[in-house]
């Protein structure tokens, strides 16, 4: 009798393993893109986006005051993007639409293909 339950035990506790390694397999890989660049000519940016399937997620920041400004969105398609910058209550107080373009249209990669490059 006892080793009948034991047996169920250990099948029991073998397929609660595979499930959970079936879980785990899912999940999503996040990659994290690091930007910075100017707002005019003379403001200084930094940009730090966050891409997980679809959605995106991150910050930016002015480099004089090096606060961080909320951002979430998503993509549209493969490189259609739409950005909101999000107060502290996720109000949106601006929307950035744009895409992420597939080749330098400045050349400097030469032929090589565009994955998150921004302009």
């Amino acid at each position: 009798m006892f080793q009948r339950e034991k047996k169920r035990g250990l099948r029991l506790l073998l397929i609660m393993v595979i499930n959970c390694g079936l879980v785990l397999a899912q999940e999503s890989v996040e990659e994290l893109y690091n930007y910075s660049g100017t707002i005019g000519d003379h403001t200084p940016i930094g940009m730090t986006l966050i891409f997980d399937g679809d959605k995106i997620h991150g910050v930016y920041f002015y480099a004089k005051w090096l606060q961080d400004i909320e951002l979430r969105g998503h993509f549209e398609d493969a490189r259609q993007v739409t950005i909101d910058e999000v107060d502290e209550q996720r109000n949106v107080r601006a929307t950035f639409r744009g895409r992420f373009v597939e080749w330098d249209p400045q050349g400097r990669s030469g032929l090589a293909k565009m994955e998150r490059l921004l302009l």
